[in-house]
């Protein structure tokens, strides 16, 4: 009789931790948008990996046209919502007092960044930019550019807490941009979390930890051959640890 209950136990036992694994936690990956709870991001497409892999459900991750956004003029850039992303939106309280605002753009949508964040209103806010721009910005531009942002949004939301994510770090195949340029940029962005008394999450150093004998980033999460988006692993490893340090933030 126990020889038969140990292969069932094993087996119970073995599915809660696939699905453990495999599903993602209802804090960042729930449908529902009523009332804002969980969290949103905006982010470039570094970002965008969340949605594409389906880590996070598409109406919670706001990214730009072309699926990423860049640092110049970002307080007033647009993010892009897919046709069923956009019906969600609709059923929000408040959706008419913004219909207006709403442009299409080839077979998707898109409103402001500040618009979006005034109708959802979300409880939770994770910014994770800079990617694009952090090699080439000044440092006065850089910390211009954010602060408008982060201004803009507080405005539009007041209830929201917003979170400065550190951009994430790259591989030494990357071209585009080094590890160099964004630990500066970093600086950055934890010196905005302090000056507006925001919360900063320091991705950057937890996924460091992930690198291969050679001191490089483990392929296993950032696999891509630019050497700057990550894996659905990482994407998953990176949300599980957003999600971790929001927690904390909210007791």
């Amino acid at each position: 009789m126990k020889n038969k209950i140990l292969p069932i136990v094993t087996f119970v036992a073995l599915s809660a931790l696939i699905l453990t694994y495999f599903i993602p936690h209802r804090v960042y990956a729930d449908d529902s948008l009523h009332d804002g709870s969980g969290i949103f991001f905006i982010g470039d497409s570094t970002t965008n990996s969340f949605k594409h892999y389906g880590v996070i459900s598409e109406e919670r991750v706001w990214t730009g046209v072309g699926n990423t956004l860049s640092m110049w003029d970002i307080s007033r850039k647009r993010i892009s919502l897919s046709a069923s992303a956009l019906e969600k939106y609709k059923a929000l309280d408040g959706y008419g007092n913004f219909s207006e605002k709403i442009r299409k753009d080839g077979d998707k949508y898109s409103m402001k960044i500040v618009d979006a964040t005034a109708l959802v209103r979300p409880k939770n806010l994770v910014i994770t930019l800079g990617i694009n721009g952090c090699a080439c910005m000044s440092e006065e531009s850089f910390l211009r550019e954010y602060s408008l942002l982060i201004e803009a949004v507080m405005a539009s939301s007041d209830t929201t807490k917003i979170f400065l994510n550190s951009i994430f770090p790259v591989a030494q195949r990357s071209s585009a941009v080094k590890n160099a340029d964004i630990e500066r940029a970093n600086a950055i962005i934890r010196s905005l979390a302090m000056k507006y008394r925001l919360n900063y999450i320091d991705s950057f150093s937890y996924l460091r930890a992930f690198t291969d004998k050679n001191g490089d980033m483990d392929r296993k999460i950032l696999d891509s051959e630019d050497g700057i988006h990550y894996s659905a692993r990482g994407c998953k490893l990176i949300c599980d640890f957003i999600e971790e340090e929001v927690c904390k933030a909210n007791g």
